[in-house]
């Protein structure tokens, strides 16, 4: 996949979420939400791509700030990531979205966002 960019993983982390129904929210110390992003196998598995891009790709978005990558804890999003990924439901997944979170949560978590 030649056009492997941010905004291809945020799709496809979104996509894997809705395929399967386990959107994990979690709320950091700073107010900001963080979504668990899928794990870097599963996104190169997904895509159809070699690992390695992935990973170079999170390097990217973790420097960008839309991500945080911890040890043994996976990688999650920041709020700039979170903006994104709601962003990204709202705008081509709600319906999708709002089956598996509900239209009052995943309400809560757009406004919580912006």
């Amino acid at each position: 996949m030649a056009d492997l960019s941010v905004d291809t993983l945020f799709d496809a982390a979104v996509r894997i979420q809705l395929l399967e129904r386990s959107i994990t929210v979690s709320f950091a110390p700073d107010q900001s939400i963080r979504i668990t992003f899928p794990i870097t196998r599963r996104l190169a598995e997904f895509l159809g791509i070699p690992h390695y891009l992935i990973l170079r790709h999170v390097a990217v978005m973790e420097n960008a700030g839309l991500v945080i990558k911890a040890e043994r804890e996976g990688i999650s999003t920041t709020g700039k990531g979170s903006r994104k990924m709601i962003t990204l439901m709202e705008e081509k997944y709600r319906k999708e979205a709002e089956g598996i979170l509900g239209p009052e949560i995943f309400e809560e978590l757009y406004t919580m966002t912006r």
